[in-house]
């Protein structure tokens, strides 16, 4: 939300749209600013990204960095629709039964800090 406003122009319409998507829940928000050419869009999620600098707006590119390992490390992801001059929608999806989702991260993660034993449990 906060990049929505701060990317928009004074005056610029944000929406905020949330719906289900069985078995997803997804919350949009979109804005008329700036918007984002494809190149800008693959660096968007990369910490320490700041890709309109002229703008007033502070801070250190990390919010979507940040925003992105979270809703992922729920089972979702975020969409990107943008294009220059046409402003932009970002979609947060999870699933709405996050218990599947966390167990399976909370495996993946055991499997990568757990070594695995030959012939025994871990």
């Amino acid at each position: 939300m906060r990049n929505a406003v701060n990317y928009s122009p004074q005056g610029g319409e944000v929406s905020v749209a949330v719906r289900r998507a069985d078995p997803e829940a997804v919350v949009s928000v979109s804005d008329r600013g700036l918007g984002m050419s494809a190149e800008q869009r693959q660096r968007l999620f990369q910490p320490f990204s700041r890709l309109h600098r002229e703008q007033a707006a502070s801070g250190m590119g990390l919010g979507l960095f940040i925003s992105k390992a979270l809703v992922e490390g729920h089972g979702g992801q975020i969409l990107v629709q943008s294009e220059p001059g046409n402003g932009s929608t970002f979609s947060l999806v999870l699933p709405v039964s996050c218990r599947a989702a966390a167990t399976d991260n909370l495996r993946q993660l055991q499997d990568r800090l757990v070594p695995h034993q030959s012939g025994g449990e871990r």
